[in-house]
């Protein structure tokens, strides 16, 4: 039903938020098009089961349209943290929100290592690492109020539902 639908709405108003063009400088050049892993995240973490690694791809690849950045990298970068995510899932570690942020970090580190190390055999030489540094710091400052934001929506998802319909007269 339409609930269901309702991270990947809020993932796509990430998406199309971090491609418009705010005149950030070149330190901040990573931090938007890596904004969607926010809500990603989020959404992997409280509802694994309406966060799907084709709809992480494919996310990912929208970024990548929108940033004119080469196709599949910024898959690549949500995908390492998907799986991070779902493996904090597997590990069945507490759902408190300290938890999740921590969970967070971790997959924000890993994916933006993995970018870095991509990028760098990309361009055949170390890429610029400060830019991954701010995004990472950016998103994990910026985390908690994202994850504050859609607890409301996450709530409305897990109120239990009455399968028993009012009959109208």
């Amino acid at each position: 039903h339409l609930a269901r639908l309702l991270p990947l709405l809020t993932i796509l108003m990430i998406v199309l938020l971090s491609a418009l063009p705010w005149g950030q400088g070149s330190s901040m050049r990573f931090l938007l098009p890596a904004a969607p892993f926010m809500a990603i995240h989020f959404w992997t973490f409280r509802h694994p089961e309406l966060m799907a690694a084709p709809v992480v791809f494919f996310v990912g690849l929208a970024v990548d349209l929108l940033t004119s950045g080469p196709l599949g990298f910024w898959s690549l970068f949500f995908l390492c943290g998907y799986a991070v995510a779902r493996l904090f899932n597997r590990l069945r570690v507490s759902k408190r929100d300290s938890i999740q942020w921590l969970s967070f970090v971790a997959a924000t580190a890993v994916s933006t290592t993995t970018a870095w190390l991509v990028a760098s055999l990309y361009f055949l030489q170390p890429v610029d690492w400060r830019p991954m540094l701010v995004s990472v710091v950016g998103q994990s400052a910026c985390y908690p109020l994202l994850a504050w934001l859609f607890s409301s929506v996450a709530r409305h998802l897990d109120r239990p539902r009455s399968r028993n319909l009012e009959r109208r007269s």
